[in-house]
């Protein structure tokens, strides 16, 4: 038996994507590259790891996690529903922004019957209504915020008062504005 051959060294046969180090203290080292090297074989499932970090909650497989993610949506649906809901039942009960003009005439005859005529503001066509004793000769307006004017003419067609809304200070919601008489205990940012 000679030395000379491969084959028959003393070395056993070198696994395929192996090399050999030289280390510094002398001598070599067999390193495995990765390449046709077979992997170490896998430790077994209950086998104590030192370095492994400490068991985490239980996973869940299967029916139970089917079960958990469509509880989650539906408690998600469920909760969006009612969010939806209670926005849109305060919105539909909201009133609408809006300011009066009142009307109120003095106790003259020539009053009675007479044609009130609102314009202006955003109103497509102008508001009108005849005043009446019966009523009190009082008339309400609920118009949205702006800046209006108020025309009362009498029966016979001449014009009993007319009033501007100041242009500095438009009617805002919530405002109420008495033209020509206003009760004693109306403000007098409501009277003009």
């Amino acid at each position: 038996m000679t030395h000379d051959d491969p084959s028959e060294s003393d070395h056993p046969a070198v696994p395929p994507g192996t090399i050999d180090l030289p280390l510094p203290g002398g001598g070599t080292a067999r390193v495995g590259t990765g390449l046709g090297a077979t992997p170490p074989p896998p430790l077994p499932r209950n086998a104590p790891d030192d370095d492994a970090a400490p068991p985490g909650p239980p996973r869940l497989t299967g029916y139970r996690r089917q079960r958990v993610v469509t509880v989650g949506i539906l408690a998600t649906t469920i909760l969006s529903v009612l969010a939806i809901s209670l926005l849109y039942y305060r919105w539909a009960k909201r009133p609408d922004p809006e300011a009066m003009i009142v009307v109120w005439a003095d106790d003259d005859k020539a009053w009675d019957g007479a044609t009130v005529t609102v314009r202006g503001g955003s109103l497509g066509a102008p508001l009108t209504y005849q005043l009446r004793a019966d009523e009190n000769l009082i008339v309400r307006f609920h118009v949205p915020p702006g800046d209006y004017s108020v025309r009362v003419t009498a029966k016979d067609g001449h014009v009993l008062g007319q009033r501007q809304s100041p242009p500095q200070r438009p009617l805002q919601a919530g405002l109420i504005w008495w033209p020509f008489r206003a009760p004693p205990a109306a403000t007098k940012m409501g009277m003009q």
